[in-house]
């Protein structure tokens, strides 16, 4: 008997059919999208090829280009350097030459010199053997007049010993009267030593009140004022003599004095000092006068 069935599983087997051609068409729709893919991704792989063929032959041309240069540069360079050497191999030669003309030049120069001082030395020494002979025929000469003069002499000799003797008397008798007059002259000029003459004293200066107060300011504050007269010439110098003993020749020393102590000037000032060689009158012991 034939399969019967209901309405049903009839409906349900129309719907297991579409189910299955649906899942048929998608199936087929994802592989195109797949297939597809695929081809985009080898055409851009294809178009990546090709830049990398045109990269590689642009590499290519340019390694050529650079080694072309490299080349040119390392032809050049050589060829500059063989000019160089060429050009200072030229110059050293020159200069070779030039030295072994010069050494050349020297050693005859240095031959000559040579030659010179041979013929000079030569000459010295028949000079010096000339001189000799000559001092030997002197002193031959001199030895035969010496031997007549010890002649002529032992003969003088007796004649003038008697005289000698006579002489000699007299000239004793002569020294000891000259020796008493020198004693004499001697002592006389020490007696009539002269004695070294006084300085003469200085003189007063006369000062107006205004002055007298001016340089009679220091004597109130206990300085002293010294004036040394010299012996060799009619001078003087003029010095003050602080409290603490210390003493001034110029205004410069007591100026430096008073930036160092200017408790010690006790209102003083430069301008009240004066150093010329004159007294200025203060009656006091505090300015007086003395011989160097």
């Amino acid at each position: 008997m034939p399969l019967q069935f209901s309405i049903a599983e009839k409906s349900k087997s129309k719907l297991l059919v579409q189910l299955l051609e649906l899942a048929v068409t998608s199936f087929r729709h994802r592989q195109k999208l797949e297939c597809e893919q695929v081809v985009s991704m080898i055409s851009l792989f294809s178009i990546n090829l090709q830049k990398c063929k045109k990269n590689i032959s642009t590499v290519t041309s340019l390694s050529s280009s650079t080694t072309m240069h490299h080349k040119q540069t390392i032809t050049i360079s050589t060829a500059f350097i063989k000019k160089k050497i060429q050009y200072h191999s030229s110059i050293i030669m020159q200069q070779k030459s030039f030295c072994f003309k010069s050494c050349i030049v020297f050693t005859q120069r240095q031959r000559v010199n040579f030659y010179e001082s041979e013929n000079k030395l030569k000459m010295n020494v028949s000079e010096s053997q000339k001189s000799k002979s000559k001092v030997n025929k002197q002193q031959i000469s001199a030895q035969s007049d010496d031997s007549s003069a010890e002649e002529t002499m032992s003969e003088v000799v007796g004649t003038s010993s008697k005289l000698s003797q006579k002489t000699y008397l007299k000239v004793k008798k002569t020294t000891k009267h000259g020796n008493n007059s020198k004693q004499s002259r001697v002592g006389g000029s020490k007696a009539k030593s002269k004695p070294r003459e006084k300085v003469k004293a200085v003189q007063k200066m006369q000062l107006t009140a205004e002055q007298q107060k001016q340089y009679f300011k220091p004597f109130q504050k206990g300085w002293k004022r010294e004036l040394v007269l010299r012996t060799a010439k009619d001078k003087a110098d003029a010095y003050y003599i602080a409290p603490d003993g210390k003493k001034f020749r110029s205004i410069p020393e007591v100026t430096e004095y008073a930036l160092l102590n200017p408790p010690a000037m006790d209102d003083l000032q430069p301008e009240n000092f004066i150093f010329r060689p004159i007294l200025i009158g203060w009656k006091g012991n505090e300015e007086y006068q003395r011989s160097a």
